[in-house]
């Protein structure tokens, strides 16, 4: 008993005791800030060391619990916390082998990042990119590769076609910095509807499922120079607000496309217009054709403009 109560009391057993759960406390801590640090830039290095901290503070675990034993008078309880400890590291040890043998085996990227680039393809061009069909990700280390074809409206040229892929690549490198590698291609967008009547066998790329059948304009790594300024879409409006805004004969714009040249960044286009008065003489109509032409050619992106003025005649169009 007097030994005991000498155990008890003596200073070296108390300060060790409070010196491991002080211990506890500051592993635990540097154990959560080093975890939150890895999550956010996606290292597993960092992760492992986070771990690292925490196998520490159980460490210290073991000790106060073997310090509290000794002064408790149960000395058993030092080595079976310790290879209870052991146990829980070697967890740890195969958990984080396998998450990084999964990273070197190209394994897909987790769903959120996955959810994260399909939203910012939306988010790139709404109204104009219509979905998002074939996203496939994998795990580059600490970064991700994905590959994705975006559906369009399929009347769009294939030149603003190609200007969207630049302007969606150039997002989703934006919103979702890990995407190191990203292949987009363009397709015509398909409703749910035909999507469930188009081929269904293996594509020219042996990917199966492509309801496009291969057909697609595929963009990869546009330099931040060829990414247009503006979507097609808003050129687009633009071109057709000025020639309304400035030229009062013309009724609407029935007919525009547009012809983005190398670069992506300039355009021609290519309009049809109806005219509010058809009984004018065609000197009078190649006037208003010629003002049409120079209102388009004011938007930025324009280059040149070629009008041409559609007649209806008992129905039917003329140009």
């Amino acid at each position: 008993a007097a030994a005991e109560g000498s155990a008890s009391l003596d200073p070296a057993l108390s300060a060790a005791f409070v010196a491991a759960v002080v211990g506890i406390a500051a592993k635990e801590w540097l154990f959560r800030w080093t975890a939150a640090v890895a999550e956010r830039v996606s290292s597993s290095t960092l992760l492992a060391n986070a771990w690292h901290h925490r196998s520490d503070a159980f460490s210290s675990v073991v000790a106060a619990a073997g310090v509290g034993g000794a002064l408790a008078g149960l000395p058993l309880v030092d080595p079976v916390g310790g290879l209870v400890v052991a146990a829980m590291i070697a967890k740890q040890g195969v958990d984080m082998g396998v998450g990084a043998l999964r990273e070197l085996s190209d394994e897909a990227a987790d769903p959120s990042t996955t959810a994260a680039v399909q939203q910012a393809l939306l988010d790139a061009a709404p109204g104009e990119i219509l979905s998002v069909r074939r996203l496939r990700t994998r795990v580059l280390g600490h970064y991700v590769a994905a590959e994705a074809e975006i559906g369009v409206n399929p009347a769009t040229t294939l030149t603003s076609a190609n200007a969207l892929a630049r302007v969606a690549e150039a997002h989703v490198r934006r919103q979702c910095p890990r995407v190191a590698d990203l292949s987009v291609a363009v397709g015509p967008h398909i409703c749910d509807g035909a999507a469930g009547t188009a081929a269904r066998g293996s594509g020219a790329d042996g990917t199966a499922g492509d309801p496009s059948g291969g057909a697609v304009a595929r963009q990869q790594h546009a330099s931040p120079s060829q990414v247009p300024r503006r979507l097609p879409g808003k050129v687009e409006d633009d071109i057709v607000s000025h020639v309304i805004r400035a030229v009062p004969a013309v009724r609407r714009v029935t007919h525009l496309r547009l012809h983005f040249l190398p670069g992506g960044r300039r355009c021609t286009a290519e309009m049809e217009i109806e005219l509010r008065d058809f009984s004018q003489t065609l000197h009078d109509a190649c006037m208003v054709a010629a003002s049409a032409r120079r209102a388009a050619e004011l938007v930025h992106e324009v280059v040149r403009a070629d009008v041409h003025i559609e007649v209806r005649d008992d129905g039917k169009r003329q140009r």
